[in-house]
């Protein structure tokens, strides 16, 4: 795909939004994927981009284009060996803002796609791909097409001989091709052998060449572009600065039916070619532009990487008619393939010009063997043995050894892989003679800083001084010796995020570096149950702030940030492979030959350097040589302390006391997975949950990693947060009484002082409701405020009320509610709870009839009771009334008698006028 000047296009996001693969079948230099003057592009934006199958990433004068450094493009590529990635990214120039879509790896889709899938599926069936890894039939992605379908490798496609006819193809052998390969046609052949309406291609009767233009391969580009030549009319210079997965394949596919060079074959400073394979075809080197000035007809110098040229055993000739050799500064290429070649090629050799002093002198071409062997130590520390005589003729002064090592898992020889710029090939140490432990008749030396339970071939091989050459002198090379470390604790898991939920389980997924898969077969997980506080809560009332949707972004969990916390179809950025890279740079610190005393050191091992979730932390090495003996003495105490006394770091590892209380732990299990995945069953609804993590190689707990930190809430449920709402008669003493006179008759009498709820009343009388209601018993989380809708039912016409009010309000009204001052009429009522997962469901309407008068005495016992409350009161009036009356009655009376004689007042002594005493006036006492 190539975008080149496209003006105002900011993002591929909208225009391939399905883009999955990009195959590379036609490649533009080594690159499948180039931005070229898109000056007004801010991001690539291909979501769904899991796999470029050929080729690379290239961008030039993009200066707005961000973020391309944060995508696993080694990942997207295949990139399994040790080759380095050949993209071409231009630092952007702007400010780049926050990155919305990382594409880094393959989606985590949550259903287990068949093997032939890429790109993802929608079920489990061969049948159910979104795209095929390799062939597709008919609707069904398969890994080589049925005996009745041909190959149509344009469109990864298997097709009918019908097909492959009406669009125009040949058919050869069990593919349709648009063209004959070289060697066959469908003309070039004897007609009694051939049927030209078949369209077929025949084999060649003679000859059938391809004449193609003489070029310079830089790119494998240029090698698709010799596909199927024969026969190159002028030069071919190779000429190869980039490496590519599969490279000697590549090229063979593209130049290896070459047979013919009309000019001159020129490899030069192809870095990454190991051999002249791929031009297994070629016969003949006519050299018709060798002249005085240019008199070599095949031509190789400064190639680091070539290690030999064919194999002579399948390439019996070779012709050169104009010309000689030329050969220099082949530093792995031995003075023997070069006399090999010059003892099969028909030449004349009077003009060759063969540096033999600059070919294979970082090679061991003449090699005098002896023994070597290796005991494991422990998971990262190997002892290497070797015999100390090797009666090695040679007038050199021998200075030390070099021990060359590399990660396999399949033996390997001395000569293989030599690349010295791939991470995966061999690692030289330098190993001075007085460094070097005697024991017996064997050297000895120790390897640090391997990798725990990673298989190791090494070989030694002897260094002398700076005259000896490796291409002419005899060196001394010990046998291949192979080992595998021992267990160690692992890394902690990575990327740990969710991968399903519901409302009482979550499964967990995360990864474990490629290095160490093979090393952890057990994983433990501690779950500890995060209660929500009740009074964190209370704070906010929940009816003025409502609740936010729960579809919006949850709270930031532990062990991803922003961005990171799952690896789902829209976004994922892994950064496993990156973090893998930085401990590769860490182990490859100081690794080089002119740095003996820090190479191979021993690595900070996870008890010293735990981590939580994330990177270890990196110790700079200390040389003893500089070191008195106090601070080597405080040195050891520290490391000492930190081992045995670290309580942090053992809170952080499983090997902990036994008597350590785990605070809010529900769950624990030891299992295995093959998937990287595991499901914790039985979990309260929407309630947030701490995972911690571990990998174990052993089942021990000194074999398990630090943990992993994680937190989740699981999925809300629809089926809490109830109500169970009933109406209560209240004769509380704090609360003015109602009247409960108009309750159902199966309802029985209370005279005590507190409420009794009863779960259906259909009249009441007074002018209130009393609603009681407690917390749910399940609750999604925590209950954080309550909803009351009352409906006011007269004839047609209603009217609404709604009320809300916090938990902590409804605790303190001892979970009653009271709907005050209401009118005689019927009433629809119903309550609602909110929790942190947002609204529950409504309770059940219960109808309430309020009556506004009180009814008629009855039969029942309500009314007997009401009758005799009257009755006493009645008589107790009469007996206060009749006692009051006869207490006056009698107190009247004693006054009359008392005051007969008494109340006389004479008015004057010897008055001439009395008084009678009968006159009436008796009784009106004077003042």
């Amino acid at each position: 795909m190539l975008f080149f000047r496209v003006i105002n296009l900011v993002t591929l996001r909208r225009m391939f939004p399905q883009l999955a693969v990009i195959r590379g079948q036609q490649l533009i230099g080594n690159y499948a994927l180039v931005f070229y003057y898109m000056e007004n592009m801010i991001e690539v934006g291909l979501k769904n981009l899991i796999a470029i199958q050929r080729g690379f990433v290239y961008t030039l004068h993009c200066p707005l284009l961000c973020h391309l450094d944060t995508i696993d493009w080694a990942a997207i590529s295949g990139l399994e060996n040790g080759t380095k990635s050949q993209n071409s990214f231009e630092t952007p120039k702007g400010v780049c803002n926050k990155s919305e879509v990382c594409r880094s790896c393959e989606p985590k889709y949550c259903i287990k796609c068949h093997p032939q899938c890429l790109g993802g599926c929608t079920g489990t069936s061969a049948t159910d791909c979104n795209v095929c890894r390799g062939w597709k039939e008919g609707k069904r992605c398969v890994e080589q097409c049925s005996a009745e379908r041909m190959l149509y490798r344009h469109t990864k496609r298997c097709i009918t001989m019908a097909t492959c006819l009406e669009r125009g193809g040949l058919l050869y052998m069990n593919e349709c091709v648009l063209e004959c390969p070289a060697g066959y046609s469908t003309t070039n052949v004897e007609q009694e052998e051939a049927d030209f309406a078949d369209h077929k291609c025949y084999p060649c009767r003679h000859r059938c060449p391809k004449v193609c233009d003489g070029t310079e391969i830089m790119y494998l580009s240029d090698a698709d572009r010799m596909r199927g030549c024969t026969i190159v009319n002028g030069t071919l210079h190779i000429r190869l600065k980039e490496d590519h997965p599969n490279l000697v394949d590549e090229l063979r596919n593209g130049l290896g039916d070459i047979e013919e060079i009309m000019g001159i074959l020129k490899v030069f400073r192809s870095t990454f070619i190991p051999s002249l394979e791929f031009l297994a075809n070629l016969q003949i080197i006519h050299g018709i532009d060798v002249n005085e000035n240019a008199k070599f007809s095949f031509m190789v110098y400064e190639n680091s990487n070539l290690q030999r040229l064919w194999n002579f055993e399948q390439k019996p000739t070779l012709r050169l008619d104009n010309g000689g050799m030329y050969f220099s500064n082949n530093k792995l290429l031995c003075n023997a393939q070069i006399q090999l070649l010059r003892r099969i090629t028909e030449y004349n050799n009077a003009s060759d010009t063969i540096d033999w002093s600059s070919n294979g002198y970082m090679q061991a071409c003449h090699v005098q063997p002896f023994h070597a062997r290796a005991d494991v130590l422990s998971s990262r520390n190997v002892s290497i043995y070797w015999v100390r005589t090797h009666n090695i003729k040679t007038h050199h002064r021998l200075l030390g050894y070099l021990i060359n090592c590399i990660r396999t898992e399949v033996n390997r020889t001395p000569y293989e892989d030599r690349e010295l710029c791939s991470k995966y090939g061999w690692k030289s140490r330098l190993i001075p003679l007085e460094n070097i432990t005697i024991e017996g008749s064997f050297y000895v030396y120790n390897l640090t800083r391997l990798k725990p339970f990673t298989r190791y071939g090494c070989y030694v091989q002897t260094y002398y001084n700076e005259s000896i050459n490796s291409a002419t002198d005899m060196v001394g090379l010990s046998d291949m010796v192979y080992f595998r470390t021992a267990k160690d604790r692992p890394l902690s898991p990575l990327r740990v995020h969710t991968a399903r939920k519901n409302e009482s389980s979550i499964t967990l997924s995360w990864q474990i570096l490629a290095s160490e898969q093979s090393m952890v077969t057990l994983y433990h997980v501690d779950v500890f149950i995060q209660p929500d506080e009740p009074e964190k809560f209370d704070r906010r009332n929940y009816c003025t702030h409502p609740h936010q949707n729960r579809n919006a972004p949850s709270e930031p969990r532990l062990g991803g940030g922003e961005g990171e916390g799952s690896c789902s179809k829209d976004t994922c950025c892994c950064d496993t492979w990156e973090y893998e890279q930085e401990l590769e740079e860490e182990e490859d610190e100081d690794d080089e030959v002119t740095a003996p005393d820090d190479f191979f050191n021993e690595q900070q091992s996870a008890e010293d350097g735990g981590r939580i979730g994330g990177r270890r932390r990196k110790k700079r090495s200390v040389k003893a040589g500089g070191l008195d003996s106090f601070e080597l003495s405080m040195l050891k105490l520290l490391k000492e302390t930190d081992t045995h006394h670290d309580q942090y770091a053992r809170r952080t590892r499983r090997d902990a006391d036994e008597d350590i209380e785990f605070v809010n732990r529900i769950f624990y299990r030891t299992f295995t997975t093959d998937n990287y995945e595991y499901t914790v069953p039985g979990l309260k609804p929407y309630t947030r949950y701490v995972f911690q993590l571990f990998a174990c190689s052993e089942n021990d707990t000194v074999y398990c990693s630090s943990y992993s930190l994680y937190t989740e809430r699981t999925n809300p449920s629809p089926y809490v947060d109830r109500l169970n709402v009933s109406t209560e008669m209240e004769v509380l003493e704090t609360v003015e009484p109602v009247s409960t006179s108009a309750l159902p008759t199966n309802e029985s009498s209370t005279n005590s002082s507190t409420s009794t709820p009863v779960s259906h009343v259909t009249s009441m009388y007074g002018d209130r409701i009393v609603l009681y209601f407690p917390e749910p018993t399940e609750v999604n989380g925590l209950t954080v405020t309550y909803r009351v809708e009352v409906e006011v039912i007269n004839g047609t016409h209603l009217k609404r009320r709604t009320d809300c009010f916090t938990r902590l309000e409804h605790e303190r009204n001892q979970y009653r509610y009271t709907v005050r001052d209401v009118t005689p009429g019927e009433y629809l009522v119903r309550a609602q709870a909110t929790s942190l997962a947002g609204p529950g469901p409504f309770s059940e309407w219960l109808l309430i009839r309020v009556i506004d008068a009180l009814p008629k005495v009855g039969t029942g016992t309500g009314g007997g009771t009401g009758v005799r409350d009257g009755l006493i009161a009645l008589i107790v009036l009469l007996l206060f009334g009749g006692g009051g009356g006869l207490g006056i009655f009698f107190y009247r009376r004693r006054q009359r008698s008392s005051s007969k004689w008494d109340d006389k007042i004479p008015l004057a002594v010897n008055d001439g006028n009395m008084i009678n005493l009968d006159d009436g006036f008796v009784n009106c006492p004077l003042k």
